[in-house]
């Protein structure tokens, strides 16, 4: 991958252990040879990684008294809504409280993110292709925001909406997936129909699911499948004439401003190549174009219920309630089908503080990069350091495995990218660019993990601790590496 940055150190220079990466053999055997990686292989006893970060759920939520304190609450509505946080915003969100955190996280179009826009690096789509941009810089570039950014929310909904309304470089060009982020960006928190209606011409997906290739006499269903199958009611609520007729609406839009369909950088609706004849889509019988198609989908009951499982599942935790899907799904309907109304709603219910939310989720290699990076600054480099270590994690920004997105969940552990994560924190800690001041575990586990790990984690930390007392980037490096700050 182009502007590669190594996080490997050259092996003719002798660092402490944290600061090497580690092999499976240092981390995961018994007989673990240095401070850090010994404990670190200690917290890691076992190769069913799974059975390991379910027991520490057990051990470290099960009872309520942990949701009972402000600053947990709040740091873990801001993992959910963002990326985590550092000191500084754990303490300003924590002294408002989380309903007023809620708020200010949902309405974030009140808070200005200039200090971001004038750290970010410039990239212009219009010249990107003949500038050779590269892929690492425009991960980097989105990694940089996801980090740096006053607008959390706005990110994480980013990153969402990039896993459900797919579409990667493996078809489309970088300037293509650079416009269809700020896309995203843009209408992240608006009305769901809205955003259907402008990503069904976005240059990228229609390079993606070759909506540009669509013609009046020879239809291609790609994209009008997916709308339903992926993006809206799910199978079993359509049928294979709804998807002929669909294609047919989304005839006429072709790409503009390039020969090479990946370097594109407009959309265009051609009359003469769309189909005006009359479609039968659901029942309904007329003239259809592609935005009378989602004007129908959207507001179905099955849409509602789906995008509202989606939003549960990826803020709060896997398989909702049918009471709840029914609630968030009312919600989406009683708004015009509005994105934020839904959101909000997920972070107001009590199922969202719960010991069944709190740590349920396993974070993403975007998210645990994202708050490796707060946690230990990164610059330049580092973010594009982030943007290739993120490829062994089993996560690579706009290279989604398939239509389907990531399968996320227990899919992001296995032995491989467990050390892909371990070395990442190793690599940050190492390139930290501020000295912090001495900070006792206690304070380290409170910024970075709740103050709340299992006993056999905080005894193998507190053994590092005493043994190393002037060894705070190994201390921290212990902390990140740790199966408590794996969840989110």
């Amino acid at each position: 991958m182009d502007d590669t940055q190594s996080t490997t150190p050259s092996p003719t220079i002798r660092r402490p252990i944290w600061q090497r990466p580690v092999s499976r053999r240092t981390v995961l055997a018994a007989s673990a040879a240095t401070a850090a990686a010994a404990g670190v292989a200690a917290l890691w006893k076992s190769n069913d990684l799974e059975q390991i970060l379910t027991q520490v759920r057990q051990l470290t939520h099960p009872y309520d008294a942990v949701l009972t304190s402000e600053r947990v609450r709040t740091a873990h509505l801001l993992r959910r809504a963002g990326f985590g946080a550092t000191d500084a915003e754990l303490d300003r969100y924590s002294a408002m409280g989380t309903s007023a955190a809620t708020q200010a996280l949902v309405g974030y179009a009140q808070v200005s993110n200039a200090r971001l826009d004038a750290a970010l690096p410039l990239l212009d789509p219009a010249t990107m292709p003949q500038a050779g941009a590269t892929v690492a810089s425009l991960q980097a570039w989105w990694l940089q925001r996801m980090v740096e950014t006053a607008r959390p929310l706005e990110e994480k909904m980013t990153l969402f909406w990039h896993g459900l309304l797919t579409s990667g470089l493996d078809k489309a060009g970088p300037a293509q997936l650079y416009v269809q982020n700020q896309l995203f960006r843009g209408k992240a928190l608006g009305n769901f129909d809205d955003l259907l209606k402008a990503v069904s011409r976005d240059p990228a997906m229609m390079v993606y699911l070759d909506t540009e290739t669509n013609r009046k006499g020879k239809p291609n269903e790609n994209y009008a499948r997916e709308l339903m199958e992926l993006f809206t009611t799910g199978i079993g609520h359509y049928t294979e004439t709804d998807v002929r007729e669909s294609a047919r609406a989304f005839t006429g839009w072709t790409l503009s401003g390039a020969k090479q369909r990946r370097y594109a950088s407009a959309s265009l609706f051609v009359p003469r190549l769309h189909d005006a004849g009359s479609k039968t889509f659901m029942g309904r019988t007329g003239s259809f174009t592609g935005d009378d198609i989602v004007d129908m989908i959207v507001p179905l009951r099955a849409t509602a219920e789906r995008l509202s499982s989606r939003l549960f599942a990826f803020f709060a935790y896997p398989n909702p309630e049918p009471e709840i899907v029914r609630h968030l799904a009312d919600v989406f309907q009683a708004n015009h089908f509005n994105v934020g109304a839904v959101v909000k709603a997920i972070f107001q219910m009590d199922a969202f503080y719960t010991a069944k939310a709190y740590r349920s989720l396993i974070k993403s290699p975007a998210e645990l990069v994202a708050s490796v990076l707060k946690a230990t600054t990164a610059d330049r480099r580092g973010y594009l350091a982030a943007a290739t270590a993120m490829a062994p994690m089993g996560q690579v920004l706009f290279y989604p495995p398939n239509v389907a997105g990531w399968p996320a969940g227990t899919s992001w552990m296995n032995s491989s990218t467990l050390l892909s994560r371990i070395n990442f924190a190793n690599a940050a800690t190492t390139r930290a660019r501020v000295a912090e001041p001495s900070r006792s575990l206690d304070q380290l586990l409170g910024s970075l993990v709740d103050a709340n790990v299992a006993q056999g984690t905080r005894a193998e930390l507190q053994a590092f601790a005493t043994a190393h007392l002037d060894d705070q980037a190994g201390l921290r490096f212990m902390i990140l590496a740790t199966p408590e700050f794996q969840l989110s």
